[in-house]
């Protein structure tokens, strides 16, 4: 079973809460970080930073089965987590110009 690490915050943090929703959502364990409380903010920068060679001072960081992702938005751009979407339910019109406004 693949394993996430997720570098992660106590409180408000709508897009880690959406990752860690997404990653369980596909049977994917999780193993959360809580910056400030599990680690200290200074120690998580310098952590990435090691693993990664980028500074990132934002939360959430994904780690799946050791590689790095990056936030939310770099977890659900992979194919694997893109919602099924039924592309026959999509109707695409024809552009319209606009009028000349004389």
């Amino acid at each position: 079973m693949p394993k996430a690490l997720v570098y992660t915050r106590l409180k408000h943090c709508p897009y880690c809460e959406k990752a860690k929703a997404l990653l369980t959502e596909h049977n994917i364990d999780i193993e959360a970080i809580v910056v400030g409380q599990d680690i200290e903010p200074a120690r998580f920068i310098a952590d990435v930073k090691e693993k990664t060679g980028v500074t990132v001072d934002t939360v959430p960081q994904i780690f799946l089965d050791g590689d790095y992702i990056g936030g939310y938005d770099d977890l659900a751009a992979l194919p694997e987590f893109a919602p099924d979407i039924d592309l026959s339910l999509i109707h695409i019109s024809e552009p319209t110009r606009p009028e000349r406004i004389s």
